[in-house]
């Protein structure tokens, strides 16, 4: 049976001649990761060694990846979805949602409209604020004294919503103003 996986998800390789080539035997946990410019594109790696081969995301249903499953000592079995929301920093987790509602009583929205962040701007303006946080954490300031929140929140929050607009083709084509992608658009390379 085929299951669909997503970027960062870890599956058990199950012997495809690529993975065999490449001296990785059926059983081993690999990781599926989003190539560059093209989310549809895809590299399966074990361990950080180099990618064993490219995916379409149209051929990502074929039966070559499985889930892990768990057998307890009580012999009850549950599949082990690579995706841990139990290890995700519950503190962390929580800043995260109050940076999220001070963005929206910062930029309200009317009822029915989208929130402020998802309707997209340039990249750059994200980029920029996401390094001033960093930045001013790594000088010694812990809290944004604007909001009273960690400027770390705030660095999190702008690496949310990049990668958020990353997967989202219409704002990706709108917005993405990333320098080293418009030269090489200007020099005619396939981006």
């Amino acid at each position: 049976m085929a299951v669909r996986v997503r970027s960062g998800e870890r599956v058990v390789v199950t012997g495809d001649e690529a993975c065999l080539d490449h001296g990785i035997q059926p059983g081993t946990e690999a990781s599926i990761q989003c190539q560059g410019y093209r989310p549809d594109v895809w590299m399966v790696t074990v361990d950080g060694k180099p990618p064993l081969r490219q995916v379409h995301e149209d051929d990502m249903t074929e039966p070559s990846f499985e889930v892990v499953r768990k057998t307890s000592a009580t012999g009850g079995q549950k599949d082990a979805k690579p995706a841990r929301f139990d290890q995700i920093p519950t503190l962390s987790l929580r800043q995260l949602a109050e940076r999220y509602g001070f963005g929206n009583s910062k930029y309200p929205v009317q009822p029915g409209e989208l929130d402020n962040w998802r309707k997209g701007y340039a990249w750059s303006l994200s980029y920029a604020a996401l390094q001033r946080h960093v930045n001013a954490f790594w000088s010694g300031e812990d809290l944004d004294p604007e909001t009273g929140q960690p400027h770390l929140i705030a660095a999190a929050w702008h690496c949310f919503t990049l990668n958020e607009w990353a997967h989202r083709p219409a704002l990706r084509e709108q917005f993405d103003d990333r320098q080293d992608r418009l030269q090489v658009a200007r020099d005619g390379e396939d981006v």
